[in-house]
């Protein structure tokens, strides 16, 4: 099966299964909406239930580029599929996001905190929630990953992006360049780029940089193809371009981009499961 195909799949998957969320926590009398703030939203039972502790699924994993990463696998069952236990944490993710949309002066948000505490669940599932919403996300869950075959991993997530459009699929599929990627994001309006560990643009086994400078070309790059857009980018805590920009950022007194520090995503009781 073709990847256009199975991004099409997958997409209607992911979509069937939060309108099922939704309609379920509507269906509960006792359900209180959890929103972000100064806003009425579509989906409002899903955000309630992503949020609450006591929520856990199983969700079709948004990506048809590669297999499942390893920190989403759940040892059983359909590989496409992974474990979503509820965070407080997303409906401010979610709250952020919404800000940075409406903003001109804002860019990006970057999710920031220590290996291990769910920064790559809450970014999984808001994907989740923005595809149900008809938004074109288009979504990066392994950087190293897409540093070894760039062009072929952001066109899987641009067919999963575009998956409901024939039309721009056919488009996507022709773009074999950075650069004629590149030229299609300048030309499209309102996609949410979700970039998932850009610390593997810092690091290496070593410390050593062998790559001849590829890292630093894929990370411009895609700093290119997501400008104009927003964008939600997670790294961990020993990111040092992120901890340097940040710093430089805050000397010139400028900012364009939000930070999340994310040093828990659980609360006691999900802790438990």
């Amino acid at each position: 099966m073709d990847v256009a195909k199975r991004a099409s799949e997958q997409r209607e998957l992911v979509v069937k299964k939060i309108t099922t969320i939704d309609q379920d926590a509507a269906a509960r009398p006792s359900n209180v909406a959890v929103q972000p703030s100064g806003a009425a939203i579509e989906l409002s039972g899903v955000v309630a239930e992503f949020s609450s502790s006591t929520f856990d699924t199983k969700l079709p994993f948004p990506f048809v580029g590669t297999a499942v990463p390893e920190r989403f696998k759940v040892g059983d069952g359909d590989e496409s599929d992974w474990f979503y236990v509820g965070r407080e944490r997303f409906t401010e993710l979610l709250d952020l996001l919404r800000i940075v949309q409406r903003r001109r002066d804002h860019s990006a948000l970057w999710v920031y905190g220590t290996k291990g505490y769910g920064k790559s669940h809450l970014l999984a599932a808001l994907v989740c929630y923005l595809v149900a919403q008809k938004e074109r996300v288009v979504y990066i869950p392994d950087c190293w990953k897409c540093i070894d075959n760039p062009v072929d991993y952001v066109r899987a997530a641009m067919l999963f992006a575009w998956a409901d459009d024939p039309t721009i699929q056919d488009e996507i599929i022709t773009l074999n360049t950075r650069e004629m990627i590149y030229r299609f994001f300048q030309r499209q309006k309102k996609s949410i780029f979700v970039i998932d560990q850009m610390n593997a643009f810092g690091e290496s086994d070593n410390g050593e940089d062998k790559d001849g400078g590829l890292k630093g070309e894929i990370y411009g790059w895609l700093t290119l193809c997501r400008a104009g857009h927003p964008a939600v980018l997670s790294t961990s805590a020993n990111y040092q371009t992120y901890l340097y920009q940040t710093r430089l950022r805050q000397t010139m007194n400028e900012s364009n981009e939000d930070t999340m520090h994310v040093y828990s995503g659980f609360t006691t009781v999900s802790l438990q499961k």
